[in-house]
């Protein structure tokens, strides 16, 4: 955006989704978990958020996922991805089971899938995908949300994709996903 409008001290709905991002990348987990507030301030000095974008994670946010059941899962972890690039051919994905049918579209095709995975972590075999989710909702759709999230008729589609991605990139099978919904504050499994 113009320095101009920078300059107002409002961020837009995406703007404010992407400083959310932007903090999950970069932030030490561990100094995060003891003191939110902190933390922000550390990526601020850092120049990892714009002061605009520090002021736009609202510590609650974050403090929610520390206090969720898959960070302490993640916390056990050996192995953790965050912010993961990948660019794989859709033909490759075809060894996870649930992107058979998203992939007939792309049959007979050079199809190239590019993306970033949030957050992924080996448990045990297998890893588990977490995708942020910061979409905010006007008053009174929350159970409706809700409801699309745990029928997965939102994301299912992408998650089934950047799972496949993960086990071409691991070699090991992903065995669960999740949406961490920073407006609901709680991961939600969905389902292949």
């Amino acid at each position: 955006r113009p320095d101009f409008r920078l300059q107002e001290g409002h961020l837009t709905g995406a703007e404010r989704g992407t400083a959310i991002h932007t903090f999950f990348q970069y932030a030490d987990f561990r100094k995060a978990q003891a003191d939110v507030p902190a933390e922000i301030q550390r990526l601020q000095t850092y120049g990892f958020l714009t002061p605009e974008q520090a002021a736009a994670v609202k510590p609650e946010i974050p403090a929610a996922f520390f206090r969720d059941d898959l960070y302490r899962r993640l916390c056990r972890s050996k192995r953790v991805l965050r912010e993961q690039k990948f660019l794989v051919q859709c033909h490759d994905l075809s060894a996870y089971p649930e992107t058979a049918a998203i992939l007939r579209r792309y049959e007979n095709s050079d199809s190239i899938l590019k993306g970033i995975i949030d957050l992924a972590f080996q448990e045990g075999d297998h890893f588990v995908l977490v995708d942020y989710k910061t979409d905010r909702i006007r008053e009174g759709e929350e159970t409706v949300l809700l409801d699309r999230y745990r029928l997965q008729l939102i994301y299912r589609e992408q998650l089934m994709l950047y799972c496949g991605a993960l086990q071409c990139i691991t070699g090991m099978p992903v065995k669960e996903c999740y949406l961490y919904s920073t407006h609901f504050q709680k991961s939600i499994e969905v389902k292949p």
